[in-house]
């Protein structure tokens, strides 16, 4: 059965510069623009074989094998391709903003556009998705 193999928190800094606000519920639409970002940046490091580099430094026992990077968060597409011993999958959920390091700041300048900006830390747990290996091993 396939299931996590490891987890670790991620941890990103984002920020938005812009003419129009986003409004007091800033947040949700910055959680869906960080997942876009942190997604493709994830993707990118498993594609070009970077995303060892990542497990090393999080402590994952898991440092080699061919990775996939799936966006869907639909684990049981893979199945197959993840019973192929060394094949992992990898998995980005629960993105969230980090308490305290949100924020916002508007100009309104007498001359000149407007301007919008906001930042905050996000963090989401990586998981590798894998059978686990066979007893003995």
């Amino acid at each position: 059965m396939m299931e996590v193999q490891a987890s670790f928190p991620y941890e990103y800094g984002w920020n938005h510069k812009g003419v129009q606000s986003k409004g007091s519920d800033w947040h949700g639409w910055a959680i869906s623009s960080a997942y876009d970002q942190i997604s493709s940046k994830i993707e990118a490091a498993v594609n070009t074989g970077e995303f060892t580099t990542i497990l090393k430094t999080s402590g994952a026992k898991i440092t080699q094998g061919s990775f996939k990077f799936d966006k869907s968060g639909d684990t049981e597409q893979y199945k197959h391709w993840v019973s192929n011993g060394n094949n992992f999958l990898v998995v980005v959920r629960n993105l969230r903003i980090k308490p305290g390091t949100d924020g916002t700041k508007t100009k309104a300048p007498a001359f000149g556009a407007r301007s919008w900006e906001a930042w905050c830390v996000m963090l989401a747990d990586v998981e590798i998705w894998g059978f686990p290996a066979p007893a003995g091993i």
